[in-house]
């Protein structure tokens, strides 16, 4: 999570008292940066036993992996030479019909023969209208997709596939429709997702309580990050605060900041 943080930066945390400074996006409360760690600890412990369980079935099928000084591995048979595939398969073919497979460091994952296979996945979702969706540019130059692409590698080396789904629709608002069907639309296994409604919902703010806390109480538990959210405006502050009280992981972007950083384009 230490994407989040800046010690160069001065800006005040948003409702926190953590040491750390925070840009663009800021912690809600004292405990939001601590759970969205713990659900990424989660992923990575889960990750490392599904790799410790492939190991333990690529040697129950190989048999030892020592090598002694005559230069036997003290394999106990030849996988190529089984014939009881039903019983047993080479690893090859237990590579090709399994979802966990080791992450080749030598492998583009641009490239159509790519062998990186991930033991586990992180799906991040986009929520938003026309600006979030890319409209006006190419959609693989959206910013999720450019996110998507800057993290996957990071990601990936540690055998978790990331995913960034973009959902946003021009022109429409975060709820009622949006929120009541929030897993039909981002789907039940998202791990963080965002609001970037801030041009359809700026008349309405409890659009955001209703399609933060839908999306929050989806089977994944995800974690949520606000874009654009003017906090002063409809006490938009309270319903984040309220959402962050129940348990829910929020990151709020920095006003202050992306005004510098929107001056700053040349």
């Amino acid at each position: 999570t230490n994407i989040f943080v800046n010690n160069n930066n001065n800006n005040n945390n948003f409702g926190g008292s953590s040491s750390y400074q925070y840009r663009p996006f800021v912690p809600s409360g004292d405990k939001s940066r601590e759970r969205l760690r713990r659900k990424l600890m989660i992923k990575i412990l889960s990750t490392q036993k599904k790799f410790t369980q492939l190991q333990q079935q690529q040697k129950a099928l190989n048999g030892c992996d020592c090598t002694y000084n005559n230069g036997d591995t003290g394999n106990p048979y030849n996988p190529e030479k089984i014939v009881d595939t039903n019983t047993y398969r080479t690893a090859d073919e237990e590579s090709e019909s399994s979802s966990t497979k080791f992450p080749s460091s030598s492998s583009s994952l641009d490239d159509d023969d790519d062998t990186s296979v991930f033991f586990e996945k992180y799906i991040w979702a986009t929520g938003g209208h026309s600006a979030a969706a890319g409209h006006g540019n190419l959609f693989n130059e959206s910013y999720t997709a450019f996110m998507e692409r800057d993290v996957k590698d990071i990601f990936g080396s540690i055998g978790i596939d990331f995913q960034a789904r973009n959902h946003a629709m021009g022109g429409t608002g975060s709820a009622a429709e949006i929120a009541m069907c929030w897993e039909e639309i981002f789907g039940t296994d998202v791990d963080m997702f965002s609001w970037d409604y801030y041009m359809t919902d700026a008349g309405q703010p409890h659009r955001l309580l209703h399609y933060a806390y839908r999306g929050a109480i989806s089977k994944g538990r995800p974690a949520f990050m606000g874009i654009r959210i003017n906090l002063a405006r409809g006490e938009q502050d309270k319903m984040v605060k309220f959402l962050t009280d129940l348990g829910i992981s929020i990151f709020i972007q920095d006003m202050a900041l992306l005004s510098e950083m929107e001056k700053a384009i040349p």
